[in-house]
């Protein structure tokens, strides 16, 4: 890719070219993880790890929103909070790395999927799981439904739709042609 008027020191390893208001960055998403059954001990919450998702590396926390650690080879609901705002899409894959070495497997310690990119605040809701589950499961249609259900008054726009559920607004338009016309979602106001 050619740039002009950027600097090579302006540019970082993981750094996404998009459109204006394309997509945002999260600096917390919930995900479906997965410990690798070669671990020795079980991890805590918030143990330090690297994640790996597209091409970038940083820094993260896991907060299990289930339990307070996870043994090898189980796998759970988490929020992910990284030390750098970066840009995620629901079904990005991610590896999660340690910083000790295991034999054959590096410092590798599990894996796991995007679920959402930009989770509610409230962290203990006895509603998130059964959220988190169905929302995992979802096609586009059903995924645009929660998150219209979800911001119940305050509504959706098809930018932030776009990015939630992880589809382009041309695929978006489809879906929501067929929930207007079922009469599953209201649009009250045109966005430019």
């Amino acid at each position: 890719v050619n740039i002009q008027g950027i600097e090579l020191d302006d540019i970082h390893r993981g750094q996404v070219i998009v459109h204006t208001n394309g997509l945002d960055e999260t600096s917390a998403f919930d995900a479906e993880v997965r410990l690798l059954p070669h671990l020795t001990k079980p991890l805590k919450q918030r143990s330090p790890l690297l994640l790996h998702t597209g091409t970038i590396q940083t820094p993260c926390r896991l907060f299990f929103h289930d339990r307070s650690s996870l043994a090898p080879g189980e796998s759970t609901w988490a929020r992910v909070f990284l030390q750098e705002p970066t840009v995620v899409l629901p079904e990005d894959r991610l590896i999660l790395r340690g910083f000790r070495r295991f034999e054959g497997h590096g410092t590798t310690v599990g894996g796991g999927i995007v679920v959402d990119p930009f989770p509610p605040r409230h962290r203990r809701n006895p509603n998130l799981l059964p959220r988190l589950k169905s929302f995992f499961q979802a096609n586009v249609e059903e995924r645009i439904s929660l998150l219209v259900e979800h911001a119940e008054t305050q509504g959706v726009g098809q930018a932030e739709l776009s990015q939630r559920t992880g589809h382009t607004l041309k695929s978006l338009e489809r879906s929501l042609s067929r929930l207007l016309s079922q009469g599953i979602v209201i649009c009250y106001e045109k966005e430019p």
